[in-house]
């Protein structure tokens, strides 16, 4: 049986909140969403129109990003 998202999000340690927002309203804005790319993609965007949307992504202690969260759309 599959778990569902609520349970994945608790095994996982992460919050079971957040803020939401209508896409469109972020685009409307001028943001969109991020591409988090590994550090050898993000240096090769740097400087390209990929850069703006580019955030880099390294994995820290336990396999997670230190990158903070939130961060899906700029």
């Amino acid at each position: 049986m599959a778990a569902s998202s609520g349970s994945a999000v608790r095994d996982r340690g992460f919050p079971s909140w957040g803020i939401v927002f209508a896409k469109q309203d972020i685009y409307d804005l001028g943001g969109g969403p991020v591409w988090y790319a590994r550090a050898e993609d993000y240096e090769r965007a740097r400087g390209t129109a990929a850069a703006r949307w580019a955030v880099k992504y390294e994995v820290g202690t336990g396999g997670r990003s230190d990158r903070p969260r939130g961060r899906d759309h700029r």
